[in-house]
């Protein structure tokens, strides 16, 4: 019974990431199930489930979990912050470690697990879409492109491995011309990526770091001419509304770096402020945008700074130990030979993006879990394995 469940939990887990209730997505409550069932194994075999506790990356991982709620709760009571905000902070981080255990619990050991969870991934984000979805003017960058760029990067993982690049390339070459330019980067990297193996191991490194290099800069330009009014209005405004809620943040964790400023205070306490600076990002055009915009609507985009603003240092210690993470696991993917390794690569940059530039959302908790899932995998892949003493 537990194998068919774990066959069937992955894809089940991804179906569910858009599927809400009230706070908490399907896959959430899955992932919750998975952890309950974790403990009750452990309890009655008195065994761990997984070897994976024993790695310093995953014990990491939840202690400093549990340090960010501290250091929210704190926040919270050092700025008197309302007691449905404060819950929501404390929430969010319970969520995310009980996400990151279930996440580990399920692909641990088993790579064929994990084309299960990105197609039901997929398939949820498209049906969502269809169902729910009313706004129909962004149907590629808000809908379908990811699901597409995954099962593209499933495809590709398959292939040998210059037809496979080709394949990331092509598909980052429609995210660039659909105005998606961060899955564009993001896909010409794992292109990139797919190719280093080829090379010798002294010219991995070199090879890699130019083609991240490339694609930030590919991206950094594009964002570039948009922010100074190259383009259309609709991406200017795009542009400008980021900088414009990158420089409050940035502003907010200087004001307080040591405790914060306490959970959702970038909607309550600094929207002013954050309309101040966005009137001077996008004053040279008449915009509708994030200066007018609700306290809802409102956000940092950049995980690590939103914790650091609302939480201060303590707050992110979390980020601080998963950016580290993210960095190594990016180093393995030019040096290991891994299954699916396009769909790994596309997740991990993304998740390298997401890091500094995307909210830290409802189904942000989800994404970072993932990445951190993987990321933990390929460390453990790229350690060289113990040499069995030869018989005598």
């Amino acid at each position: 019974m537990v194998y068919r469940w774990l066959r069937l939990a992955p894809f089940l887990t991804g179906a569910g990431v858009f599927l809400f209730w009230e706070r908490v997505s399907a896959a959430e409550l899955i992932l919750a199930l998975t952890v309950l069932g974790g403990l009750a194994f452990q309890v009655i075999k008195r065994r761990p489930w997984s070897p994976l506790w024993r790695e310093r990356w995953v014990v990491a991982l939840v202690a400093t979990t549990g340090l960010s709620l501290l250091g929210y709760a704190l926040s919270d009571l050092l700025n008197a912050t309302a007691a449905a905000d404060a819950w929501s902070g404390a929430a969010r981080w319970g969520v995310m470690g009980v996400n990151t255990v279930g996440l580990l619990l399920l692909l641990a050991g088993d790579w064929d697990r994990l084309p299960l969870l990105v197609l039901g991934l997929a398939l949820g984000k498209v049906v969502i879409l269809y169902t729910l979805w009313e706004e129909t003017r962004f149907l590629w960058k808000l809908g379908v492109a990811i699901p597409i760029t995954l099962v593209v990067a499933l495809v590709a993982g398959k292939m040998p491995r210059v037809l496979g690049a080709a394949l990331m390339a092509g598909i980052g070459g429609v995210n660039l011309w659909l105005e998606y330019r961060s899955w564009g980067a993001v896909c010409f990297v794992t292109a990139g990526a797919l190719l280093v193996p080829l090379l010798e191991r002294k010219w991995r490194l070199v090879a890699f770091g130019f083609a991240f290099i490339g694609g930030s800069v590919l991206f950094a330009y594009s964002y570039i001419v948009a922010a100074t009014g190259w383009t259309p209005n609709r991406a200017y405004a795009s542009n400008t509304g980021r900088l414009s809620q990158l420089q409050t943040g940035t502003e907010m964790f200087f004001d307080s770096p040591l405790w914060g400023n306490g959970t959702r205070a970038f909607q309550n306490k600094y929207r002013e402020r954050h309309n101040q600076i966005s009137a001077k990002w996008s004053g040279r055009r008449s915009l509708a945008g994030a200066a007018t915009a609700e306290p809802d609507d409102l956000s940092i985009h950049s995980q690590v700074l939103t914790a650091l603003a609302e939480g201060g240092l303590l707050g992110a210690s979390f980020f601080l130990v998963y950016g580290a993470l993210l960095f190594f696991a990016l180093r393995y993917t030019m040096l290991v030979d891994y299954p699916h390794r396009a769909v790994c690569c596309v997740l991990l940059v993304s998740g390298f993006f997401d890091y500094f530039m995307t909210p830290f959302s409802k189904t942000a908790r989800f994404d970072i879990a993932l990445t951190a899932a993987i990321a933990v995998l390929l460390v453990l892949a790229g350690r060289p394995r113990p040499r069995r003493p030869a018989a005598a």
